[in-house]
Protein backbone atom coordinates (compact mmCIF):
# COMPACT_ATOMS: atom_id res chain seq x y z
CA UNK A 1 0.00 0.00 0.00
CA UNK A 2 1.54 3.60 -0.78
CA UNK A 3 2.37 5.58 2.19
CA UNK A 4 2.61 9.22 2.46
CA UNK A 5 6.13 10.21 3.44
CA UNK A 6 7.64 13.21 5.35
CA UNK A 7 4.65 15.10 5.62
CA UNK A 8 5.57 17.74 8.77
CA UNK A 9 2.42 20.04 9.69
CA UNK A 10 3.11 23.43 12.01
CA UNK A 11 0.47 25.38 13.33
CA UNK A 12 0.67 28.57 12.09
CA UNK A 13 0.02 31.86 13.79
CA UNK A 14 -3.23 32.60 12.39
CA UNK A 15 -5.51 29.49 13.00
CA UNK A 16 -6.76 27.35 11.73
CA UNK A 17 -4.25 27.66 8.82
CA UNK A 18 -1.52 24.68 8.59
CA UNK A 19 1.89 25.87 7.50
CA UNK A 20 4.04 23.38 5.81
CA UNK A 21 7.93 24.36 6.10
CA UNK A 22 10.91 22.54 4.91
CA UNK A 23 14.13 23.89 4.10
CA UNK A 24 15.36 22.18 0.28
CA UNK A 25 15.06 23.42 -3.40
CA UNK A 26 12.62 22.65 -5.49
CA UNK A 27 13.63 19.92 -8.12
CA UNK A 28 14.20 21.45 -11.73
CA UNK A 29 12.70 19.62 -14.79
CA UNK A 30 13.98 20.48 -18.89
CA UNK A 31 11.63 20.87 -20.95
CA UNK A 32 10.10 23.42 -23.22
CA UNK A 33 8.45 26.89 -21.73
CA UNK A 34 4.67 27.35 -22.19
CA UNK A 35 3.83 31.17 -21.14
CA UNK A 36 0.27 31.63 -20.11
CA UNK A 37 -1.71 34.63 -19.44
CA UNK A 38 -5.22 34.97 -19.08
CA UNK A 39 -5.28 38.60 -21.19
CA UNK A 40 -3.33 37.20 -24.03
CA UNK A 41 -0.47 39.39 -23.64
CA UNK A 42 2.70 39.53 -26.32
CA UNK A 43 4.14 35.88 -26.40
CA UNK A 44 1.55 33.99 -25.03
CA UNK A 45 0.84 30.41 -25.76
CA UNK A 46 -2.56 30.03 -24.01
CA UNK A 47 -4.68 31.80 -21.81
CA UNK A 48 -5.91 28.89 -19.97
CA UNK A 49 -3.38 26.48 -17.84
CA UNK A 50 -5.73 23.66 -18.10
CA UNK A 51 -5.33 24.57 -22.11
CA UNK A 52 -1.71 24.83 -21.49
CA UNK A 53 -1.27 21.77 -18.95
CA UNK A 54 -2.69 19.17 -21.76
CA UNK A 55 -1.10 20.65 -24.91
CA UNK A 56 2.30 20.33 -22.79
CA UNK A 57 5.12 17.36 -22.96
CA UNK A 58 6.00 15.54 -19.13
CA UNK A 59 8.49 17.47 -18.23
CA UNK A 60 7.45 20.92 -19.49
CA UNK A 61 7.34 23.96 -17.39
CA UNK A 62 4.35 26.49 -17.43
CA UNK A 63 5.26 30.04 -16.81
CA UNK A 64 1.93 32.24 -15.37
CA UNK A 65 1.51 35.65 -15.73
CA UNK A 66 -0.45 37.04 -13.25
CA UNK A 67 -4.34 36.70 -13.56
CA UNK A 68 -7.45 34.68 -12.37
CA UNK A 69 -7.65 31.55 -13.84
CA UNK A 70 -9.49 28.21 -14.26
CA UNK A 71 -9.23 24.61 -12.21
CA UNK A 72 -6.40 22.99 -13.33
CA UNK A 73 -6.11 18.87 -13.48
CA UNK A 74 -2.37 17.65 -14.35
CA UNK A 75 -2.71 13.39 -14.71
CA UNK A 76 -0.03 11.49 -14.97
CA UNK A 77 2.36 13.99 -16.30
CA UNK A 78 5.81 15.48 -14.86
CA UNK A 79 5.62 19.69 -14.85
CA UNK A 80 6.82 22.96 -13.20
CA UNK A 81 3.66 25.44 -12.83
CA UNK A 82 5.05 28.88 -11.56
CA UNK A 83 3.84 32.31 -11.39
CA UNK A 84 6.43 34.95 -13.07
CA UNK A 85 6.76 36.52 -10.31
CA UNK A 86 5.10 39.90 -11.45
CA UNK A 87 1.57 39.86 -9.48
CA UNK A 88 -0.93 37.39 -8.10
CA UNK A 89 -1.90 34.13 -9.77
CA UNK A 90 -5.26 32.76 -8.28
CA UNK A 91 -7.05 29.90 -9.60
CA UNK A 92 -10.64 30.94 -8.20
CA UNK A 93 -13.35 29.16 -7.65
CA UNK A 94 -11.40 26.45 -8.87
CA UNK A 95 -8.97 23.27 -7.96
CA UNK A 96 -6.14 21.65 -8.22
CA UNK A 97 -5.67 18.15 -8.72
CA UNK A 98 -2.63 15.94 -9.09
CA UNK A 99 -3.05 12.49 -10.09
CA UNK A 100 -1.25 9.41 -10.93
CA UNK A 101 2.18 10.47 -11.19
CA UNK A 102 4.50 7.40 -11.79
CA UNK A 103 7.27 6.76 -9.83
CA UNK A 104 9.51 9.38 -11.11
CA UNK A 105 7.60 11.91 -12.26
CA UNK A 106 7.08 14.99 -10.60
CA UNK A 107 5.50 18.26 -10.39
CA UNK A 108 6.47 21.42 -8.73
CA UNK A 109 3.76 24.40 -8.58
CA UNK A 110 5.03 27.54 -7.12
CA UNK A 111 3.68 31.04 -6.06
CA UNK A 112 -0.02 29.75 -6.75
CA UNK A 113 -3.21 30.19 -4.82
CA UNK A 114 -6.23 28.30 -5.30
CA UNK A 115 -9.47 29.72 -3.71
CA UNK A 116 -12.42 27.03 -3.75
CA UNK A 117 -15.99 26.80 -4.70
CA UNK A 118 -18.53 27.77 -2.54
CA UNK A 119 -21.32 24.88 -2.99
CA UNK A 120 -22.20 21.31 -1.43
CA UNK A 121 -20.15 19.84 -4.14
CA UNK A 122 -17.90 18.57 -1.92
CA UNK A 123 -15.52 16.65 -4.22
CA UNK A 124 -15.00 19.70 -6.73
CA UNK A 125 -14.99 22.74 -3.61
CA UNK A 126 -11.75 21.27 -2.39
CA UNK A 127 -9.08 23.70 -3.05
CA UNK A 128 -6.05 21.05 -3.79
CA UNK A 129 -6.42 17.43 -4.38
CA UNK A 130 -3.32 14.49 -4.19
CA UNK A 131 -4.32 11.90 -4.74
CA UNK A 132 -2.67 7.94 -6.29
CA UNK A 133 0.81 9.99 -7.12
CA UNK A 134 4.04 7.74 -6.79
CA UNK A 135 5.59 10.66 -8.33
CA UNK A 136 6.96 13.49 -5.98
CA UNK A 137 4.16 16.69 -5.47
CA UNK A 138 6.09 20.05 -4.68
CA UNK A 139 4.68 22.97 -3.26
CA UNK A 140 6.17 26.24 -2.38
CA UNK A 141 4.59 29.61 -1.94
CA UNK A 142 1.08 29.20 -1.99
CA UNK A 143 -2.70 29.14 -0.65
CA UNK A 144 -4.79 27.08 -0.51
CA UNK A 145 -8.39 27.89 1.20
CA UNK A 146 -12.20 27.68 0.95
CA UNK A 147 -14.69 31.05 0.71
CA UNK A 148 -17.57 30.82 4.38
CA UNK A 149 -20.06 32.42 2.70
CA UNK A 150 -23.77 32.68 4.14
CA UNK A 151 -26.67 33.80 1.97
CA UNK A 152 -30.50 32.82 2.07
CA UNK A 153 -30.01 31.25 -0.87
CA UNK A 154 -27.32 28.73 0.46
CA UNK A 155 -28.02 28.65 4.27
CA UNK A 156 -25.76 25.64 5.02
CA UNK A 157 -22.33 24.75 3.53
CA UNK A 158 -20.91 21.77 4.46
CA UNK A 159 -17.11 21.65 5.74
CA UNK A 160 -14.32 21.18 3.81
CA UNK A 161 -10.47 20.58 4.06
CA UNK A 162 -8.12 23.19 1.95
CA UNK A 163 -6.52 20.03 0.63
CA UNK A 164 -7.29 16.21 0.68
CA UNK A 165 -4.07 13.88 -0.13
CA UNK A 166 -4.62 10.27 -0.32
CA UNK A 167 -2.51 7.35 -1.38
CA UNK A 168 0.56 9.28 -2.50
CA UNK A 169 4.25 8.95 -1.82
CA UNK A 170 5.96 11.77 -1.12
CA UNK A 171 4.26 15.45 -1.27
CA UNK A 172 6.55 18.45 -0.36
CA UNK A 173 5.13 21.96 1.05
CA UNK A 174 7.43 24.44 1.67
CA UNK A 175 5.74 28.13 3.10
CA UNK A 176 2.33 27.23 2.13
CA UNK A 177 -0.89 27.87 3.96
CA UNK A 178 -4.25 25.87 4.20
CA UNK A 179 -7.27 26.60 5.65
CA UNK A 180 -10.33 24.31 5.77
CA UNK A 181 -14.06 26.23 5.54
CA UNK A 182 -16.52 26.12 7.74
CA UNK A 183 -19.57 24.53 8.51
CA UNK A 184 -21.88 26.83 8.24
CA UNK A 185 -25.89 27.35 9.11
CA UNK A 186 -27.73 30.50 8.97
CA UNK A 187 -30.49 29.55 11.40
CA UNK A 188 -27.99 27.41 14.05
CA UNK A 189 -26.20 29.20 16.46
CA UNK A 190 -22.57 27.21 15.94
CA UNK A 191 -20.79 26.51 13.27
CA UNK A 192 -17.62 24.59 12.50
CA UNK A 193 -14.50 24.24 10.55
CA UNK A 194 -12.30 20.99 9.38
CA UNK A 195 -8.55 21.02 9.50
CA UNK A 196 -6.90 22.52 6.87
CA UNK A 197 -5.25 19.12 5.67
CA UNK A 198 -6.26 15.91 5.51
CA UNK A 199 -3.97 13.18 4.40
CA UNK A 200 -4.56 9.47 4.47
CA UNK A 201 -2.97 6.32 2.67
Amino acid sequence: MSKLLSLTLVRGALAPWLLLCMPLAAPALAGDVWVVDDDGGVGTDATSLQVAADGALSGDTLLVRPGVYGALEIDGKSLVVVADGTGPVTLDLAQLWIHDLALGQRVVVRGVDVVGKASNDLVNSIPLQLNSNQGHVWLEDCTFYNTDPVSPGNPVLASVPGAVITNCISVTAVRCEFRGRKQVYTTWPFSWTLPGIHATS
